[in-house]
């Protein structure tokens, strides 16, 4: 997208007539930049012109010299190449003159003309064309024989397959239907999935040339778009010794353009990040269960201490994945073989990091939070593969219990005990549960013996489960009734 507009200054008898500069652009893409300059004196000018914008728009070339015809324009063309992003202007612009004896001169200095938005390159865009047909996939219901569980919201009615989970059978209809009908479930739409991203200062050094944050916001747009492509809903908290950056869990295929507008410009601080206060704010605001994805650096466990301790609040109520950006050249310099003392020395201290960095990981595991410590080429896929790994195996759902759990819960024994009957409003759920069904409903203490006579029974007297008929005791004769003096009169 271009900006094209006319300034009415004059510089040194000089007119600058139109500018042609993008608005927005990214890390290492090559944008054309135009600037026209009219001379509406009667003699030709000698003019210098520089751009003195940043270093890292990579401006080239930056100075022109060429002769301006009487009456005549010029257009000054270059080309920038952005390397950092964030918000750039181009300018401040420089515009000298010569005298007619060359004696001399004028110059004069224009402000910024207009600033760019430059967008980090996000190479992670490409997974999410790779994960759409899975995405799909979750979509309709239908799941990779590799993946258990599955969706929870019905989807359809359909014929029994030879695969199919004998729980997922709908009785109702095959009674109806005469042969076997099965439940189709889809993964449920409307689910919230939140971005921490962690802009402290470990996130602020530099590996393969790009820093810790900018692989975490790759990975981060990236998730998101594939989030909402899937139907959940997306939020963002970037924080540092602060809550930086905030927007709520929002659906629709704006909402990662959204969380990257607040994302390009912000650059990680110098401070520790404060965990609990970010974990505090996020709690106190979306109360509802979602995918926590924390994307930080893991170090060893002293100094991860803030962050263990403050992730038992989160897992009470959400579900928490933490990833993390390995150095390329760490891994590198533990498994090369030093050819000298300095050498070994490099080499016993990345061996001795990324043990430390896998004894925090396994830490996490143990407390039941997946983690992915991944290469930076492969950070942003391996963050899109969790999530829908988690969505097919339905983790995100609120997970309900089984009977056995719930009788357990109520203080109760599994066992096959003749149960007194269900009230009516129990009796639709409890035909709605078909063999083999992991679905809660309510469950009663054993009925006592004196209310097991008579259930399931023909006799009718009934008669206790497991014992043998016994005769039925004769009926008590009502006794004789003495007629009352008005019947006898009556009869008369």
């Amino acid at each position: 997208m271009y900006l094209s507009f006319r300034l009415a200054i004059f510089a040194v008898f000089l007119s600058l007539a139109a500018a042609f500069l993008p608005t927005v652009s990214s890390i290492g893409r090559t944008d054309e930049v135009a600037v026209e300059v009219s001379n509406p004196r009667p003699r030709d000018v000698e003019v210098a012109f520089r751009d003195a914008a940043p270093p890292s728009l990579r401006r080239h070339p930056r100075i022109y010299r060429t002769v301006i015809p009487a009456g005549g324009r010029t257009m000054f063309r270059a080309t920038i190449t952005p390397a950092r992003r964030g918000i750039r202007n181009v300018g401040p612009v420089t515009i000298r003159t010569a005298g007619p004896l060359r004696m001399a001169g004028r110059q004069s200095t224009l402000l910024d003309l207009v600033p760019i938005k430059v967008y980090p390159p996000l190479p992670g865009r490409a997974n999410v064309a790779q994960r759409v047909r899975r995405a799909r996939e979750l979509q309709v219901g239908t799941r990779s024989s590799a993946f258990r569980g599955g969706g929870n919201e019905f989807d359809s009615l359909r014929e029994y397959h030879l695969d199919d989970e004998f729980r997922r059978i709908d009785w109702r209809a095959t009674a109806r239907a005469g042969k076997p009908i099965t439940r189709v479930y889809r993964e449920e739409r409307d689910q919230q999935v939140i971005l921490l991203l962690d802009a402290g200062r470990s996130m602020a050094g530099t590996i393969a040339g790009a820093s810790r944050f900018e692989y975490a916001i790759d990975a981060a747009f990236t998730l998101s778009e594939l989030a909402a492509y899937v139907g959940d809903r997306v939020g963002m908290v970037a924080f540092g010794a602060r809550v930086e950056r905030m927007i709520g869990p929002k659906g629709g295929r704006e909402q990662p353009r959204r969380i990257l507008d607040l994302l390009f410009d912000l650059e990680p601080t110098l401070d520790a990040p404060d965990y609990r206060r970010a974990f505090s704010t996020l709690l106190g605001r979306y109360r509802r269960r979602a995918l926590l994805v924390v994307l930080t650096e893991l170090t060893d466990e002293r100094a991860m201490e803030p962050f263990l301790d403050a992730l038992p609040a989160l897992r009470a109520r959400h579900l928490v994945v933490v990833g993390s950006v390995q150095d390329p050249e760490v891994a590198f310099l533990a498994t090369d073989r030093p050819a000298d003392a300095e050498a070994a020395y490099l080499t016993a201290a990345a061996s001795e990091s990324l043990v430390a960095r896998e004894r925090t990981a396994e830490r996490l595991r143990t407390m039941g939070i997946p983690v992915e410590d991944r290469l930076p080429g492969e950070f942003a896929a391996a963050i899109a593969d969790r999530y829908l790994d988690i969505k097919s195996a339905g983790r995100l759902s609120v997970t309900k219990p089984s009977i056995a759990a719930a009788m357990t819960n109520a203080g109760m024994t599994p066992s096959t005990t003749t149960t007194a009957p269900v009230a009516s409003s129990d009796k639709a759920a409890a035909r709605d549960r078909s063999p083999g069904s992991t679905i809660a409903h309510p469950i009663r203490r054993p009925a006592p013996a004196a209310m097991q006579m008579a259930v399931s029974s023909n006799s009718p007297c009934g008669r206790i489960k497991d014992q043998k008929a016994a005769p039925c005791p004769a009926a008590p004769k009502a006794p004789a009734r003495t007629p009352s003096i008005t019947a006898f009169w009556t009869r008369m």
